[in-house]
């Protein structure tokens, strides 16, 4: 590209189009959507230490297009931003699943007999996944999106498609009804 020339992708070259098209249901568009947006973003991911940049940037594109229902952008730009966030989100993402995998084992951790500690996992996991069920879709999204995905509120309403003062709500909602249901259990 030549001094003075700009970049295609960012400036309106009909990005906003191909993106409504997309929301439409075209194929055409998303194929096009698709081609123009990976090489940007699998440069940003492989510059920021990506261990599978491909990989990546696949999912970057597959939460995008999978959120075009919901969203409406006013430039190419805001397209952009938020293709960004996204792919910011998966690398942190992918960086805590490597931290977690390469924790070294506690020596207090490899002394527990492994039935026992196995058991009490399985116990444990019905427990919670019993007392889950008695909440709502929603609630039980929130929890697991905030929790054990370790997503923030603001990433949470985007991928619940909710404001931050919805998810804040939803929250409590879910764990004020969590907490009703084990104190009826334990009376």
């Amino acid at each position: 590209m030549s001094i003075g020339q700009s970049d295609p992708l960012s400036t309106a070259s009909g990005l906003l189009h191909l993106v409504n098209g997309a929301r439409r249901g075209s194929t055409n568009s998303v194929n096009l959507l698709v081609q123009r947006c990976w090489p940007r973003i699998e440069q940003y991911v492989a510059r920021r230490g990506a261990e599978t940049p491909d990989a990546l940037t696949n999912q970057v594109l597959a939460e995008f297009l999978l959120s075009l229902y919901r969203l409406t952008f006013e430039s190419d730009q805001h397209v952009w931003s938020y293709l960004h966030r996204i792919a910011k989100s998966r690398l942190i993402d992918e960086r805590r699943k490597l931290r977690a995998e390469h924790i070294p084992l506690d020596e207090d951790d490899v002394d527990v007999p492994v039935s026992e500690s196995f058991d009490q996992q399985i116990a444990d996991q019905l427990a919670v996944a019993t007392l889950l069920d008695e909440l709502t879709a929603e609630q039980q999204q929130v929890l697991q999106l905030r929790f054990i995905h370790d997503l923030s509120i603001e990433e949470t309403g985007e991928r619940m498609g909710k404001s931050v003062s919805a998810v804040k709500g939803l929250q409590y909602r879910a764990v004020a009804a969590l907490a009703d249901i084990v104190a009826s259990i334990a009376h």
